[in-house]
């Protein structure tokens, strides 16, 4: 399996509450799409691969905590891997 791992939900929440504040400028972005609703993500597609078995690929980690998860599921023995571009390298 393949995830994207990102959390539509919240990032829906948000980023309606920043155009309701005025926030549309390209930096909010990131704020949008924070690096702890990628960790999140990641963390529940990691507990379906585990609890399934299922290999998990997660795809596009940007962010160090992502990493953090997939390294920890391993070490639990799930069968995880990571990729990442690279443009989130700097």
């Amino acid at each position: 399996v393949m995830v994207h791992a990102e959390n539509d939900a919240a990032i829906r929440r948000t980023r309606q509450r920043l155009i309701d504040l005025g926030r549309t400028d390209i930096r909010y972005h990131v704020v949008a799409h924070s690096e702890t609703m990628e960790r999140e993500a990641t963390h529940r597609a990691l507990a379906f691969a585990e609890m399934t078995g299922a290999r998990m690929t997660i795809v596009h980690v940007s962010s160090w905590q992502s990493a953090e998860e997939v390294a920890r599921a391993k070490a639990r023995g799930v069968d995880a891997i990571a990729e990442t571009c690279p443009q989130y390298l700097f």
